[in-house]
């Protein structure tokens, strides 16, 4: 079966050098768009049976449709078919194309069609479109040959006249001077009669058949003037000239002296011509007239097909697998679009995808690949004007597009897969019994692996490049291959509810299809490693001999098992292995067996049995990883029922990006499952907007009413998003995510908003929504960012699995985590509460062991009432390690199972950890440390913290012991800070770090690492890039990532515009000792929106620890770009300004609102005189270090820098930019003491903030000095 996703594929299929097949229905995998071409007035409906023996659709059906859209008229697409068995089981008699008016919306009428339970499918005729470009003149060189070892194949088997190759493509030139003694004869038909000899429903079909019909016009995608689109006839002649190319590879004319050489040694060409040459310079190939030509080629003893223009529809599988089940070997190319471009019939697993390499066995560059890619072949690679690369073949001839030539090269999937063709028909010529699966086999299994050549596409290439002589001479036949249909819990002498219930014994019956050759003497066995808390009653189930895919009337079985679940069971999944064995061989699968299950996840993906697009495991992962019982269907084997989610209470479904993202069945299902109260974990890229943009699956009343969102924009542009503040669910996360497995340009995470009653849980940087949770009379979680999948790290994906099934569950709670203990002779008390949302609790349990094996232990727990439980695990001797839980069950059914939580009996070793939450200090203006500024840290221990240990360690210059001071305890946060009682000088630096032992009887000890800082005449306060610790702020006040530099900035209304009537202030929390100081002001840049004259921004200082404040600076006018604004700090300078702090205060009036304000980059200079009360006297040779400032300052473009050595020293000068970026080293060398002067020109920078360091060391090494300044060039 076709799965819903590629209905709607477009594949890139280099026909000849640029092919495109287009089959797009509004989505595709990579990309969104409207591509897809389609004959306009014509569709295709496939009835279901109503006998299941595909008996023809009833004339009240073909009227119905025929009445409602005013169809002109109907045919039977298969009614020439010949084997009626595999045409009634393929139920081919009820296929019709209708033709309707030219105008008519044929995708409305299709998307009406299957909603009909009558109908299995209904489709546009699609068009593939065919885009050919020749390249450089012939060379007669055939470079493929020896790449796949044809030479040795020859010399085995020389030709394959007896084997047909059905070519369905443009037409064949069948009377080329290479070809035409190679093309098929139907020898039941005399000539030109006019007569059908043998009977089967085409006239006169000597060389194949020409079913193109119905496509002269004028309009673009209808026949150009030239071609032949009016009716079918006997005459299948190539115009395009790409099926002529094809028809060459596949079997031109070998060893007669002319032209080039095939593969096959010349196969028989079947000619097919389903494609035309259409006024706007394309080939199409339109479904339904490819459909017939596979049913055509089957039934006249075609025994290989080739398809180098891809396909769209069912149509066409269900054509294609009728020649399959016909013996017939079904070769296709993989696509050109350089990515995962599966066709829904390349998607098959009987079908040969072909992919490219190169005359190097690497990838074609335009090859598509994937693990639907069977195997891979040279198709040509035409690079940079070089053509001895591409592939030789047969053009048609004489043309009006080839410039007179009779053979000419192409590149592309098109040309390797007629080569996979020819070698097919090489090795069933020499062994003309093998059954198509044996053949298919036999190309797939002898191919060359070239993994270790192609690393980035490892196993994405198939199973390697063609090796012919191989093919020949090595046995490998098809084995059988099993996959699980279905399974059922028959559990009717126990409660009779369908699923393994603790205590309960039932039957195990898991339906088995064997999708490949017979299997013989097939046995299957039920096994599993665990003890408990599954028993195996009755492990062996004989099944006997059993078909496979060419035969599917006993290619399924019943494998029957008896399982008990343990009475003391708890709700877990549990997998066990399904062995399988017959003649000559044997295969394993896995089957989740899951107790209680309460949660349904369906895969709604565009692939299953673990292929590529499957991401099944990784649920199932996050599912074992959290003790989560539940059982597990795929959307692309199973039909979505109200009755099968009315069995579970919670159902995760998971979308990906495919296409619909619930289609109209599912959306009416999930309304009954929500509308009685159930739970849903919705996830997937695009689900916005397909349900509100799309043309196809457009129903905005589902998205805004039951997923309880609006829809704002497609693509939010982001890769990482961040939870909710006490949000049950994502509350202290930060996630980033990127679909797997696609490419950067197909990432397309929506931005929603929350309706109704549901409120955000995940949000994007910029405060837009990316999730939303929703508990009313049912409980949601839906995200529209992107699939669970996409979540990249998997300890993340794990925790919200686990929260969201827990709060899906209804019921919310606490427990404890006891810490390790030194104590062996008290028990443990283990505290927990618990809340159903809908219900009562009627059951708590904890579970604990110190093993690590189930089953644990088992404790009711005493209700304490209000909420609350208690239970005593028991003491426990040293070096024992113990595991607990807690099981809790709603009256409703509900249930919860918490995290598993541990702790450690006996001697403890393990030191405690830090973890430094405020910001590291920075190069200070502060001459007397940072008091009474904290630094805050994080600590913990798994025994527990002896805080009265904890201290902070300091020194200035190394040259002294380190002194200590006690840090404190506040809201569990350790606090610390230090002081001098002396002032530092300039270039001082200072070291610190912070100690803390625990409480075990060790004293384990940890200490951080050694921080340092510099004093500095300037001070980079806050540039916000490390959060907002620093800060008090009131109201809106955030982070944004409009900014000057870096990569944040501080707002006042991150959401939009600010309101009115704001007194809003923004408090910086580091007060400043400015009592040393004759000079100082506070830098910044402002970018400002306010309501001039009205709104204004006020930056104020207090010089009394923040009791009263001083308004030094107003801004009520715009600024367009971020402008840097000064405050002077002149007056709080000198005795008595020990405690200096600033703040921004955001006033507003009460009328008018406007976007708001961002500052950046902040920053303190004070004087350069250094510190009050240094001899500032100039002498010959100066005291100490020094460095003033430039001047002129602001500068253009040059300014001069003094600086003074007092002794013999090694200096160093450099100029940075803002960024932190050296922009010019002005001295590097060893400098005599006294005062000096430096020039420095900008001319060549821009202008800005530049900051310049100096660096000084004593030649004998024992004085050091270091400092920085800024500047302002202004251009």
């Amino acid at each position: 079966m076709i799965s819903r996703k590629f209905k709607f594929i477009i594949t890139l299929l280099l026909l000849a050098n640029a092919t495109i097949i287009s089959g797009n229905n509004g989505k595709t995998v990579g990309q969104k768009s409207n591509e897809v071409k389609i004959v306009p007035g014509k569709f295709i409906v496939k009835f279901k049976s109503t006998n299941g023996y595909g008996t023809q659709a009833s004339f009240s059906q073909l009227s119905f449709v025929a009445a409602k859209y005013n169809t002109k008229k109907q045919k039977q697409v298969f009614a020439q078919a010949k084997n009626v068995k595999v045409k009634q089981k393929l139920n081919l008699n009820n296929v019709f194309v209708f033709e309707t008016d030219g105008s008519a919306d044929i995708q409305k009428i299709v998307n009406e069609l299957n909603q009909d339970p009558g109908v299995e499918y209904a489709e546009p005729v699609y068009l593939s479109k065919i885009e050919s470009e020749p390249n450089d003149p012939l060379y007669p060189q055939q470079y493929h040959f020896p790449q796949i070892s044809a030479p040795a194949a020859w010399d085995i088997q020389a030709s394959s006249t007896d084997v047909i190759i059905g070519v369905i493509d443009t037409g064949v030139d069948w009377d080329h001077e290479d070809l035409a003694d190679n093309i098929w004869s139907n020898s039941g038909e005399i000539p030109d009669n006019g007569i059908d000899d043998d009977g089967n429903g085409y006239i006169d079909d000597v060389r194949g058949w020409d079913f193109v019909q119905g496509v002269t016009g004028t309009k673009d995608w209808q026949s150009a003037p030239d071609e032949d689109g009016d009716t079918t006839d006997n005459n299948p002649m190539d115009y395009n000239g790409h099926g002529t190319h094809v028809a060459g590879i596949a079997g031109a004319v070998t060893n007669n002296g002319i032209g080039v050489a095939s593969a096959s040694g010349g196969a028989q060409i079947m000619p097919l011509r389903c494609g035309y040459h259409a006024n706007d310079g394309n080939g199409y190939v339109p479904s339904d007239f490819a459909a017939e030509a596979y049913v055509y080629a089957a039934d006249m003893g075609a025994n290989i097909t080739n398809q180098s223009s891809g396909n769209s529809g069912q149509a066409v599988v269900d054509a294609a697998y009728y020649a399959f089940l016909n013996g017939v070997l079904i070769v296709e190319s993989a696509g050109n679009g350089d990515a995962i471009t599966p066709s829904a019939l390349g998607g098959q697993d009987w079908v040969i995808s072909v992919a490219s390499v190169n005359q190097l066995d690497k990838k074609a560059y335009y090859s598509s690949y994937g693990d639907y890619v069977d195997v891979s072949s040279p198709g040509g690679e035409l690079l940079s004007g070089n053509n001895t690369w591409g592939h030789l073949s047969t053009i048609v001839y004489p043309s009006n597009f080839y410039g007179g030539l009779k053979y000419i090269k192409f590149q592309g999937t098109s040309m390797s897969a007629p080569l996979v063709a020819s070698a097919a028909a090489l090795v069933k010529s020499h062994e003309p019994s093998l059954s198509v699966v044996d053949l298919y086999t036999r190309i797939v299994k002898t191919a060359d692996n070239i993994d270790d050549l192609n690393p980035g596409y490892a196993g994405l290439l198939g199973s390697g490049r063609i090796n012919i002589e191989r093919a020949l001479t090595e046995v490998v036949n098809a084995t059988p291959k099993f996959k699980i249909i279905s399974s059922i819990i028959d559990d009717a002498a126990g409660n009779g509810n369908g699923f393994l219930d603790p205590g309960e014994q039932v039957q195990l019956k898991i339906k088995l299809r064997n999708v490949w050759n017979n299997a013989s003497n097939v046995n299957v066995t039920l096994s599993t490693d665990q003890a408990w808390p599954i028993s195996i009653d009755n492990a062996n189930s004989g099944i006997g001999n059993i078909t496979g895919i060419l035969d599917t009337t006993s290619w399924e079985a019943e494998a029957v098992f008896t399982i008990s679940a343990a009475a003391d069971a708890i709700p877990l999944s549990n997998y066990l292995q399904i062995q399988i064995s017959a003649t000559g061989y044997s295969q394993t699968l896995n089957y989740n067996v899951a107790i209680s299950p309460q949660i349904l996840f369906i895969a709604d993906f565009e692939e299953s049995d673990n292929k590529y697009f499957d991401y099944s495991q990784i649920y199932f992962d996050a599912f074992q990883n959290g003790a989560i019982s539940y059982d597990y269907v795929h959307h692309l084997n199973t039909d979505i029922t109200s009755e099968l989610l009315s069995k579970y209470n919670i159902v995760v479904w998971g979308c990906e990006w495919t296409f619909p993202s619930l289609n109209a069945d599912d959306r009416t299902v999930l309304k009954t499952y929500l509308d009685n109260g159930g739970s849903l974990f919705l996830s997937g890229q695009d689900i916005g907007w397909d349900l509100n943009e799309s043309d196809d699956n457009k129903d905005a009343a589902f998205f805004n009413n039951y997923l309880k969102a609006t829809y704002i924009a497609d693509d939010a542009g982001e890769n990482e998003i961040f939870g909710v503040d006490d949000d049950p669910i994502t509350d202290d996360l930060s996630i980033d995510f990127y679909q797997p497995k696609r490419s950067a340009d197909q990432q397309f995470p929506d931005v929603i908003e929350p309706r109704d009653s549901a409120v955000s849980i995940l949000k994007y940087a910029d405060g837009r929504s990316g999730a939303v949770r929703y508990t009313g009379n049912y409980n949601l979680v839906f995200w529209g960012f992107g699939g669970f999948e996409a979540v990249t790290d998997k300890d993340i994906r794990n925790t919200l699995m686990k929260n969201t099934t827990n709060w899906l569950s209804g019921i919310d709670y606490s427990l404890d985590n006891l810490k390790d203990t030194e104590l062996t002779t008290e028990n443990f008390t283990v505290e927990f509460s618990a809340e159903s949302r809908s219900s009562t609790i009627n059951e708590v349990i904890l579970y604990w062991d110190t093993d690590g094996q189930l089953p644990f232990n088992k404790i009711v727990m005493t209700d304490l009432g209000n909420g609350k439980y208690s239970a005593d695990i028991p003491a426990q001797s040293e070096n024992t390690d113990v595991e607990y839980f807690v099981f809790t069950r709603s009256a409703d059914d509900h249930y919860i199972i918490s995290e598993k939580h541990s702790f450690h009996v006996g001697a403890d070793t393990e030191a405690p950890t830090l973890e430094l939450i405020s910001k590291p200090l920075v190069n200070s203006v502060d001459v007397y440390g940072p008091y009474p500024y904290g630094l805050k840290l994080n600590v913990d221990d798994n025994l527990g913290v002896d805080t009265n240990s904890a201290k902070i360690y300091y020194t200035v210059n190394d040259t002294e012991p380190y002194r200590s001071n006690p840090m404190y305890v506040e809201d569990g946060i350790l606090n610390g800070s230090f002081e001098f009682a002396q002032p530092l000088q300039i270039g001082d630096k200072v070291s610190y770090y912070f100690e803390v032992k625990d409480i075990s009887s060790n004293a384990n000890t940890t200490a951080s690492e050694v921080y340092e800082y510099y004093i500095d005449t300037l001070q980079v306060i806050d540039d916000f890039e490390h959060g907002l610790s620093d800060w008090d702020l009131e109201g809106t006040w955030s982070l944004s990532n409009r900014r000057k530099q870096g990569s944040f900035s501080l707002t006042d209304s991150p959401d939009g515009f600010y309101q009115s009537n704001l007194n809003m202030k923004a408090v910086y929390l580091m007060p400043f000792n400015l009592s040393p100081y004759q000079y100082a002001d506070i830098d910044f840049y402002l970018r400002a929106n306010l309501e001039t004259g009205k709104d204004s921004l006020f930056a104020e200082v207090s010089n009394d620890g923040g009791v009263n404040w001083t308004k030094e600076l107003s801004i009520s006018q715009n600024s367009v770009s971020f402008t840097l604004q000064k405050i002077d700090l002149t007056k709080y300078t000198g005795p008595g300004n020990e405690d200096v702090r600033f703040r921004f205060r955001l006033f507003t009036d009460a009328q008018g609102e406007r976007d708001g304000i961002w500052i950046d980059t902040i920053s303190i200079v004070v004087s350069y005189n250094d510190v009050v009360g240094v001899e500032n006297e100039i002498v010959q040779i100066p005291k100490v270090f020094s460095l003033e400032q430039n001047y002129p300052n602001p500068f253009n473009p040059s300014t001069k820098i003094n600086f003074a050595i007092p002794v013999e020293s090694k200096v160093k000068i450099q100029v940075f930019n803002i960024l932190g970026e050296t922009v010019s080293t002005l001295i590097d060398q060893v400098v005599q003491a006294g005062n000096h002067s430096l020039e420095w020109n900008a001319g060549s920078l821009t202008s800005g903030i530049y900051l310049y360091r100096i660096t000084a060391e004593s030649v004998s090494g024992k004085k050091n000095f270091r400092s920085v300044k800024k500047m302002l060039l202004l251009k």
